[in-house]
């Protein structure tokens, strides 16, 4: 056979090479495995080996020294902690002595270090792992062989000590003694049983520790042991103790012979039978006292046969109209109820079979056909050998009992049928291990969930809770610890179908008599509709509130006479006038402009006697300081429980500005309309620019065609090509013009400039989220100028930010970017048409376009820092939307 089929047959080594390099892990592994002698298992750290189950199944591991998370001496240790014996290699790229001291230290078998040829580096590798494998294997045998070197010596020895062993152990005396009865051995347990050591016995008689009357016995035996020959004698004797005290002992000795059949002495073994005798004696005592009781108890005492037949009953059965006499030797099945017997028989059955103790419940028909509940408890009655010979128990009347119990059934089914009838969720839970012993119906429709499932997996309750009430029962064992507990709470759950419902949870806690928590009783009662009532008139109080302190809104009520009985204080924001001023007044008569009054006091009577909710009442009333107002009143009657009108209630709210508002939005309508005749005069005007400049056309054409060479041909071309230049742009002028003049309309800044639009070497920011302003539909052509004047010729713009802020009784809406800025002297001429490096349109139509709906813009940037558009939205030109992030007034947005 070849050493290549003996390496085939012979089993494999084991390893595990652990390296951070998983290239390096491959090339070892198929350096190793190509030499037929090991498989390799490879790993990238030392955490993944120590976390893996075979690591203990390795012949040798091999490990780097540096690895990421855990480095080769750290798993080394970590590897002797689990394993001494397992052939550890440290085969690393580091050969500091330091680190080879420290991994010998720490268990390593050899220290390697990478480099070099890699045929004679794994070869060198190869061969410490075989090298450390077979000295680990050959320490092993070793072992085994010593081991059992050991072991034959130990048996040796145990065979030496075994009978000295049997007697030293025996719990009795064992005894040799010669034919007149004297001791010639006796086993170190004379000192237990009778106080005398093994040395004070030998050579005395054993008729010296006997009273007188045990003595002649024992002679008796001595001398009847001679003549009888072989066999074994047992007897019991009392002994005397060297404390003087007696002691019962049991003796069982045979006659020894010499090897030619002579009589030579007696060898024993005596066992200590006091507690055993004295057992017997307190039986025979006990079983009078038991005489005695059975004919003293209460109860009735009684035995019977396999068969169930009496064999014994006590007096105490006088009591059901019989005599013991009578009783005894009759079935006891002819005293039970007849339709009691079958659990009867059944419970009987089962304790003989079981001879488990049974506890039976039945009635009994006394001699005068009376029927009386009895308690029976009965157990088995066995003989020496074991074998059961029939039943013993006793028979307690419980008729009493049974009513008291029938009694309290009933209150409870009443009790029951209550709480299985009502709407509230009614239940007991055990204490500490929180499992229910009693749920109502009314956990079905109260949870979805029905009282077997809360029995079955009491965890219902917390997924059953919404996640703001999971704190309490993340605390409930600490509060029953503390007894800290409140009687009442609310808590939330989400039912079975995802509802969320409101929970008003009443307990109390029972405790046993050590005053220690064992249960939690309690009614939970579904108040989702009251929460959700109360959280109504929260929100309903709340908004009143927010409306009550708004400086535009005021609250009013007043009673059924007229009389102003509440105002909130918003009305002094309103007409200068506190709340003390209004108050009893008759309705707001007297605050109505006396211009208005006369036409505003019946329109008021005739809402007044409609007794209906009315809305947007507009009055005009003078301010405290003489200047009108113009209010927008609502509200509602009030009435008593008998239906009559006890007064009305209300809000008022100043619509002044808003009148303004729609004052300037007819003033911009009127703008429009101008604009309108100028767009059509543009247009002619326009028109006739357009006609001059294709006369200077064709006539520089015609100078082209018959006169002009050289440099004047280039002139007149140069010409034609300014003049063409001008009519685009008057065409384009037109063309946006034309667009002006649309009914204006709420827009966002915020929505009109998108981030495409911008370079990408250009930051842009928008702080105007929910700002929106009464312009143009064409106020994106303001912005998109704005962008082109920052690109165009803020040379160096990287910043553009469009911001807003409240000032006084206007908007401003900032543009600014960090370029070259606008020279002082041109912040106005560049909203003039014709200003500038191109068309000279763009800042004069953002100017035009914003003043239709009253808008203005200025230029307050700074040279050299950057430009900075302001435009100026006046009172009513503005809004701000729900998702607008305003801070105040006089604050950017």
């Amino acid at each position: 056979m070849t050493d290549k089929e003996l390496q085939q047959k012979e089993p494999k080594i084991n390893i595990l090479y652990v390296d951070d390099e998983s290239d390096l892990l491959m090339i070892a592994k198929i350096f190793l495995e190509r030499t037929g002698t090991y498989r390799v298992d490879t790993l990238t750290s030392a955490k993944k080996a120590l976390e893996s189950s075979l690591l203990h199944t390795y012949d040798a591991i091999v490990s780097d020294f540096l690895m990421p998370g855990m480095d080769g001496i750290e798993f080394l240790k970590e590897v002797r902690k689990q394993s001494e014996d397992i052939p550890f290699i440290l085969f690393t790229g580091r050969g500091r002595e330091e680190i080879v001291i420290e991994a010998i230290n720490n268990g390593a078998d050899f220290y390697i270090q990478k480099g070099g040829d890699p045929q004679s580096q794994f070869a060198e590798l190869s061969h410490k792992i075989s090298q450390a494998v077979r000295r680990r294997q050959a320490e092993e045998e070793l072992q085994i062989h010593l081991e059992k070197l050991t072991s034959l010596n130990d048996a040796l020895q145990a065979s030496e000590q075994k009978f000295r062993s049997i007697i030293e152990t025996s719990p009795d005396m064992i005894w040799d003694t010669d034919l007149s009865g004297t001791f010639l051995y006796m086993s170190h347990r004379s000192t237990e049983i009778l106080g005398y050591s093994p040395e004070e016995m030998v050579g005395t008689s054993v008729l010296s520790y006997l009273p007188s009357e045990d003595a002649e016995q024992v002679k008796t035996h001595l001398i009847e042991g001679i003549s009888r020959g072989a066999g074994l004698v047992s007897f019991d004797i009392t002994a005397i103790h060297k404390d003087g005290s007696h002691r019962v002992l049991n003796i069982r000795s045979y006659i020894q012979l010499d090897s030619d059949g002579n009589h030579i002495g007696f060898r024993g073994v005596t066992t200590d039978v006091t507690d055993r005798f004295n057992f017997l004696k307190s039986l025979h005592e006990s079983e009078e006292k038991f005489r005695f009781l059975t004919e003293v108890i209460q109860d009735i005492v009684y035995m019977c046969d396999n068969q169930g037949i009496i064999t014994h009953i006590s007096p105490q059965i006088s009591r059901y109209g019989y005599t013991p006499e009578e009783v005894i030797s009759r079935p006891i099945t002819d005293f039970i109820l007849q339709e009691d017997l079958p659990d009867v028989m059944a419970d009987l059955e089962k304790t003989l079979t079981t001879r488990v103790p049974t506890m039976t419940l039945f009635q009994i028909v006394d001699k005068a056909g009376n029927l009386h509940w009895v308690e029976d408890n009965g157990a088995i009655v066995v003989d020496s050998s074991g074998t059961v010979t029939g039943i013993s128990g006793t028979i307690r009347d419980v008729t009493e009992r049974k009513r008291l119990e029938e009694a309290v059934m009933e209150s409870e089914n009443k009790y029951l049928r209550l709480t299985e009838n009502a709407q509230d969720l009614i239940y007991r839970m055990s204490i500490p291990d929180g499992r229910f012993e009693y749920v109502n119906q009314a956990s079905l429709p109260l949870t979805g969930y029905t009282p077997e499932e809360f029995y079955a997996d009491p965890d219902i309750v917390r997924r059953l809770l919404a996640p703001s009430g999971k704190e309490f029962f993340h605390t409930k064992s600490e509060v029953f610890k503390k007894q800290e507990y409140s009687l009442t709470s609310e808590f939330k759950i989400i039912d079975r179908a995802g509802t969320l419902r409101w929970f008003n949870h009443r307990k109390s806690i029972v405790t046993d008599e050590n005053d220690t928590i064992v249960a939690l009783e309690g009614i939970i009662t579904d108040v989702t509709r009251q929460k959700t009532t109360e959280n109504e008139l929260r929100r309903n109080e709340r908004r009143f509130l927010a409306a009550s302190l708004n400086n535009r809104t005021a609250i009013w009520e007043v009673n059924g006479q007229g009389n102003i009985t509440f105002i909130s204080n918003a009305i002094e924001d309103i007409l200068g006038f506190g709340p003390e001023e209004i108050v009893g007044k008759f309705y707001f008569y007297e605050f109505f402009n006396y211009q208005e009054k006369e036409k505003l006091i019946p329109s008021a009577m005739e809402i007044v006697r409609s007794q209906e909710p009315f809305r947007n009442f507009i009055s005009v009333c003078t301010h405290k300081s003489g200047f009108p107002v113009i209010i927008k009143t609502s509200g509602t009657p009030v009435f008593d429980d008998d239906g009559t009108l006890s007064g009305f209630c209300g809000i008022i709210q100043d619509i002044t500005e808003e009148k303004e508002a729609e004052r300037r939005i007819v003033e911009s309508e009127a703008r429009y309309r101008k604009l309108t005749r100028q767009l059509n005069l543009m247009t002619g005007i326009t028109r006739h620019d357009i006609l001059n400049k294709i006369t200077v056309i064709k006539a520089s054409i015609s100078l082209l065609e018959s006169e002009a060479t050289g440099d004047l041909q280039h002139q007149y071309l140069e010409l034609i090509n300014n003049s063409i230049k001008k009519i685009k742009t008057e065409i384009e002028f037109t063309r946006v013009f034309e667009e002006l003049g649309q009914n204006p309309i709420w827009v966002s800044p915020d929505a009109i400039l998108s981030q495409d639009s911008i370079p990408d070497s250009v930051t842009f920011t928008v702080d105007v989220q929910g700002v929106y302003v009464f312009a143009d539909p064409m106020l994106e052509k303001v912005f998109l100028n704005l962008l082109d004047n920052s690109l165009r010729h803020g040379q160096r713009v990287t910043e553009i930010r469009i911001h807003a802020y409240e000032s006084g009784s206007h908007l401003i809406i900032v543009w600014e970017d960090n370029g070259v800025g606008i020279p002082v002297g041109d912040k106005e001429q560049i909203f003039e048409r014709g200003f500038g490096k191109n068309t000279g349109l763009g800042l004069f139509l953002v100017r035009e376009i914003l003043s239709l709906t009253g808008i203005s813009i200025k230029e307050t940037g700074e040279e050299g820092i950057g430009a900075r558009f302001e435009i100026h939205v006046p009172k009513g030109g503005y809004r701000f939307g729900s998702s607008t992030n305003w801070s105040g007034h006089g604050k950017p947005v």
